[in-house]
C-alpha cells in the first residue's frame, strides 16, 4: 500500500513519551504536512492554513484535532501519536504502520458501503509513531456498540 511519510520530521523526539509539551511538535509536523501539501491533500489548489490545533492525551497516545482551512473550506484531520508504553520503539513502529496500512484498506473497502465509511488515512510517519487521519463526520461505530450493549443489559 502506498504510505505517504517521512521519517525523522519536526521536533518530536522519535519513540519518546507523548505530553502536552509535544503541541509544538505536533504543530511543526503539521506545518510540514501543509508546506508538501499536494502530496497529503492533491485537491487542494493553494497551501492550507491551520486554523486551530487541540491536543488531547489519552491512556496510550496523545490525539490533536487540527482545523484546517483548504482553499477557504474549512477541514479537520486528527495526529495521532503513539505512547511508547514500554515497547521497543521498533514494534511500535510496526504498530503504526500496521494501523495506517488497516485504516487504508478499510477506508477503501467501507467506500462502497451506503451508510457506513472509514477516516481517510493521510500520512503515516513511523519514526514518530505518528498517523494522520482526516476528520470524518458520522457516529463512532465503537460509540453505538458501546451504547447498544448498555442496553441489552
Amino acid at each position: 500500500m502506498d504510505r505517504p511519510h517521512r521519517s525523522g520530521a519536526a521536533t518530536l523526539e522519535p519513540g519518546g513519551p507523548v505530553s502536552a509539551g509535544h503541541g509544538e511538535a505536533i504543530a511543526a509536523l503539521v506545518e510540514q504536512m501543509l508546506d508538501g501539501y499536494g502530496e497529503y491533500f492533491p485537491e487542494a489548489a493553494s497551501r492550507p492554513t491551520i486554523d486551530g490545533i487541540a491536543l488531547r492525551t489519552r491512556r496510550q497516545s496523545a490525539v490533536a484535532r487540527v482545523r484546517l482551512a483548504i482553499d477557504g473550506d474549512p477541514r479537520g484531520m486528527y495526529v495521532k501519536i503513539h505512547k511508547k508504553a514500554g515497547a521497543s520503539h521498533h514494534h511500535q513502529r510496526a504498530k503504526v504502520l500496521n494501523e495506517f496500512d488497516t485504516l487504508q484498506m478499510l477506508h477503501a473497502g467501507f467506500g462502497a458501503v451506503p451508510g457506513f465509511g472509514v477516516a481517510r488515512p493521510i500520512a503515516v510517519f513511523p519514526d514518530l509513531l505518528a498517523l494522520v487521519t482526516e476528520e470524518a463526520e458520522g457516529e463512532n461505530l465503537h460509540q453505538l456498540i458501546r451504547q447498544d450493549a448498555r442496553g441489552c443489559s
